[in-house]
């Protein structure tokens, strides 16, 4: 008989690293091992494992590198060892495929002191059937814990997966949200320089983030609602929790944001050889279709696509002179407060259907109090213990969809009353103009920049301020009937040798209440005449926009 001393390779293994680092598991297991191998009178040649799930799924690195070395042709060891057969493996396919590895090297395994022969079916059968039964109760467990977490998030609004949104932090114990004020004033003072028309990418660099991350904390997470995403295929588990968490950014700032985010991707014209001063903002007036430029016998035109079928769309319209028409227009109405308030009255819809939306808003916020009490209900009766958990799910469930429904509902008509303005907002916004243009320039200015681009002196203000206005009035808003903001055209006269064209301005400008950019002419009437006129964004609080129409016509020659 071999009196040969059997070497052996010792597995320890815990789950999670919390176990690892606080736990005595793995000193346990050591402990063990060590004094059933010197029962064995065999030595530990090399101990392997740490914290590794042995669930089916999870990786096992340590299990694999055991594995690797016993499938050399001269493995260092002649047995492994475990403490318990479930820190082997509770994934039966990994618990095959390595005993196989062992039983084709004829190295031996141990359970404790207990050898089970690799070779005999029955101790195979053990564990096997030992393997199934762990990864039944792990993944039972496992499936459990992501419900329980789910559960958490949704009735008590706490941090239940991954991070927690950039700024803000949570007491446990107290179940309270709030917020880091330093984190709070970099995203405010980030904000405040993107709509100042600072690149986004350099107030990244400054503030030591990447570009992806900062864009996506001041579109989608400096608001008052937090997803909290819950997804495990192996379970089919798939679900979405709104966290309300407090806000590093008002609503009305986050509207601006993406309103220039939405600017940036769909207006910019930087690197085209052609650039259109009313690109993306002039429309057939008939069917609402977009015009686009291109160039024609050295002249830039916009024209209609023929494929949309509209009989009476306009013919091609002179870029030039519609360009330098709607100029004149906005530079002599935003010189004269009072077109201001005539083009804002214009362009106001039925005032009955406001009142009629406002009543349905209020009644709407009612039902929405009510239902979020009912909520509330349900949750102190379920920790009560009053009523069962299948009840308390159905009715929560039922609570979640009734509430998300009116919330829709408000959400929709909040964007279009907001956007409509009281007569007493409509008067304070033309007296702000005013105010505006005289304490920054002279009215003058305004008319003789009017009077210069009527006189084909386009130059005197450049395109990219120009273009500027452009965005301010049009660039992502909407009209009250829901057309998007822009130069609407239709031809008066399609005579080859007279075509003549009628166009409507609708547009939006900002009242004292609110923080977007108001463009104001600066510069004397010497710049005026030198080419020196300007455009300067002075940046208010944010306020709502009101809605303007101004017309107007221009006569071509073909």
């Amino acid at each position: 008989m071999s009196t040969k001393q059997l070497r052996f390779a010792a597995f320890i293994r815990v789950s999670t690293e919390k176990q690892e680092k606080q736990g005595s598991s793995l000193s346990v297991q050591r402990t063990s091992i060590e004094r059933d191998v010197k029962a064995l009178s065999g030595k530990i040649v090399k101990w392997y494992g740490g914290q590794e799930h042995a669930t089916p799924g999870w990786e096992k690195k340590e299990l694999d590198r055991l594995l690797r070395d016993a499938d050399r042709s001269r493995p260092k060891f002649d047995a492994v060892i475990v403490a318990y057969q479930d820190r082997w493996s509770r994934d039966n396919a990994k618990s095959q495929q390595g005993l196989e590895v062992l039983k084709a090297r004829d190295i031996r395994f141990f359970v404790g002191q207990k050898e089970f022969d690799l070779y005999n079916p029955e101790d195979l059968f053990v564990l096997g059937i030992n393997a199934v039964i762990g990864g039944y109760f792990a993944g039972n467990q496992a499936k459990k814990s992501i419900e329980n977490r789910i559960d958490r998030a949704r009735t008590q609004n706490r941090p239940a997966c991954g991070k927690l949104p950039y700024g803000r932090t949570f007491d446990a114990d107290k179940l309270k949200w709030d917020v880091d004020p330093i984190k709070k004033q970099k995203i405010e003072d980030a904000a405040a320089r993107y709509l100042a028309g600072e690149s986004l990418k350099d107030i990244a660099a400054e503030n030591g983030m990447s570009l992806k991350n900062l864009h996506t904390i001041l579109m989608k997470r400096s608001g008052p609602k937090w997803e909290q995403h819950f997804n495990n295929t192996k379970y089919n588990i798939h679900e979405t929790i709104i966290t309300t968490v407090p806000t590093l950014l008002d609503a009305p700032t986050i509207r601006a944001l993406r309103k220039r985010a939405k600017a940036n991707r769909t207006y910019g014209q930087r690197h085209q050889k052609n650039r259109y001063l009313l690109r993306n903002f002039l429309f057939c007036g008939k069917c609402g279709y977009a015009l686009t430029g291109q160039p024609n016998h050295n002249k830039l035109v916009y024209r209609h696509h023929s494929e949309r079928g509209c009989k009476d769309r306009p013919p091609r319209v002179s870029a030039n002179m519609i360009e330098k028409a709607v100029l004149k227009v906005l530079f002599e109405a935003f010189g004269n407060p009072v077109a201001v308030e005539r083009a804002v009255q214009a362009a106001l819809p039925d005032i009955e259907k406001t009142k009629r939306l406002q009543r349905q808003r209020e009644q709407l916020e009612k039902q929405l109090v009510k239902a979020k009490k009912g909520r509330q209900r349900v949750i102190t009766l379920a920790r009560k213990e009053l009523i069962s958990e299948d009840e308390q799910e159905e009715q929560l469930k039922a609570s979640r969809s009734e509430i998300a429904e009116l919330e829709a509902k408000l959400t929709d008509l909040g964007d279009w009353l907001d956007s409509q303005p009281t007569a007493k907002q409509i008067k304070a916004a033309a007296k702000d103009i005013k105010r505006r243009v005289r304490r920054v320039s002279k009215a003058k200015v305004w008319l003789n920049a009017a009077k210069n681009i009527a006189n084909n002196k386009l130059d005197d203000v450049t395109w990219e301020d120009a273009r500027a206005l452009m965005e301010l009035v049009f660039g992502g808003n909407k009209r009250p009937d829901g057309k998007p903001c822009g130069v609407y055209v239709w031809a008066i006269s399609k005579k080859k040798n007279n075509l003549s064209f009628r166009f409507e301005i609708h547009g939006t400008i900002i009242n004292t209440s609110g923080s977007d950019p108001v463009y104001s002419i600066s510069g004397g009437n010497n710049m005026v005449r030198k080419g020196r006129v300007t455009l300067s964004p002075s940046y208010l609080p944010r306020s709502k926009g009101l809605p303007l129409r101004l017309t107007g016509t221009i006569g071509v020659a073909a």
